[in-house]
C-alpha cells in the first residue's frame, strides 16, 4: 500500500474530505482493510441517489446503533458520536462509484462534504467527556472514489482535494 496514502487517511489536519481515483482504490483496498487501527468502511454510492438513501446506507456501512436517520442534524449527531466503534484510532468512510452519490442534489452534496469536513475537524481535537476524562483525537476521513475516465470531476469543483 502507498504508505504516503496511509499516513494522509490517519492525519488529524485539514483536508478530511478527498476523492480518489477508482483504480488507486482498487491497488488500497485489500491493504486497507486488513488494518486494524483505522476502520475502513465502503459504501455504495448507487444506494445514495437521494437523501434518504444516503442515510440509510451510512447508516447500515458505519453500523449506527439507531433504526432510522431522518434528518441532516441526526446524521451529524450518529457521525459525531461512533461510541459502538470506539475500538479503533478512527475511520476512513470510502463511497464507490461516486459519481453515483446525490446525482441530482448538488445543494444536498454540498451539506453532506461540509458536514464531513465538520465532523472531522471535530474528532481531530481532543473531547472533554466529563470529569478528569478527555477522549484522544481521532482521524475521520470521507473519500469518493470515482471512475478513471472521470474528465471533470464533480468533487473537485466543489473544491474538493484529490488523494494522492
Amino acid at each position: 500500500m502507498n504508505n504516503d496514502l496511509h499516513r494522509k487517511l490517519q492525519a488529524l489536519t485539514s483536508p478530511h474530505v478527498h476523492y480518489l481515483m477508482q483504480s488507486k482504490w482498487c491497488e488500497m483496498e485489500t491493504d486497507c482493510k486488513s488494518q486494524d487501527e483505522i476502520a475502513y468502511c465502503a459504501v455504495d454510492s448507487k444506494k445514495c441517489r437521494n437523501v434518504r438513501g444516503l442515510f440509510e446506507t451510512v447508516r447500515k456501512a458505519l453500523k449506527f446503533p439507531y433504526p432510522r436517520i431522518t434528518n441532516w442534524h441526526a446524521f451529524d449527531e450518529c457521525l459525531a458520536d461512533m461510541e459502538w466503534m470506539e475500538q479503533y484510532r478512527g475511520w476512513v468512510l470510502v463511497f464507490l462509484d461516486a459519481e453515483q452519490l446525490l446525482p441530482r442534489d448538488t445543494e444536498a452534496l454540498k451539506v453532506l462534504i461540509d458536514t464531513f469536513e465538520s465532523i472531522g475537524q471535530e474528532w481531530s481535537e481532543p473531547r472533554d467527556i466529563g470529569l478528569e476524562h478527555a477522549e484522544l483525537p481521532r482521524s475521520f476521513h470521507f473519500v469518493f472514489s470515482v471512475g478513471d475516465e472521470a474528465q471533470e470531476c464533480r468533487f473537485a469543483t466543489l473544491g474538493i482535494s484529490a488523494l494522492e
